[in-house]
């Protein structure tokens, strides 16, 4: 049986990892995990990947009932351009576009209602950080790749 982690920032990142595949819902080879460390696989990678990486956290007391708990996340987004020669403007395009409505803004808890995991509050504090591409990989490897960090705050009761 896996271990079921209980630390506030391993739980949320799994339940990151949830929401975005039950709003994706990922067909194989796609596919979205929590991880610590992602050896992109650059021969073999297919379809697009998505890890979800807890960076750092922090732990107060919000009252005497409740702890503030932050989140600093990063989402590290890959994809292959499988066809030969250059990669197209318009699937780079379609790239950027799926990393922002999935992503960016499929994480991005600022507008009541607020997320709620049994927690009472759970947003995202702006700016999100979006790095497009690695034009490097994308060059030689016709490799999408994009990351995006973010800082969530959750208020617990204690």
């Amino acid at each position: 049986m896996p271990y079921s982690p209980t630390t506030e920032i391993l739980t949320f990142c799994d339940k990151l990892v949830a929401t975005l595949v039950a709003s994706w819902e990922p067909g194989s080879p796609n596919k979205a995990e929590r991880v610590y460390w992602a050896p992109i696989p650059l021969k073999d990678l297919q379809g697009r990947q998505v890890w979800v990486f807890p960076t750092h956290y922090d732990f107060g007391t919000e009252d005497r009932g409740e702890d503030h708990l932050a989140h600093d996340v990063t989402v590290l987004i890959a994809r292959r351009y499988e066809n030969p020669g250059p990669v197209p403007t318009d699937w780079i395009d379609q790239e950027v576009d799926w990393v922002n409505v999935n992503i960016v803004k499929g994480f991005y808890f600022t507008r009541p209602p607020y997320l709620s995991w049994g927690t009472r509050l759970v947003h995202t504090i702006p700016p999100v950080q979006v790095d497009v591409i690695d034009l490097a990989k994308l060059t030689t490897d016709n490799l999408f790749l994009a990351t995006v960090d973010f800082h969530f705050e959750e208020i617990q009761n204690a």
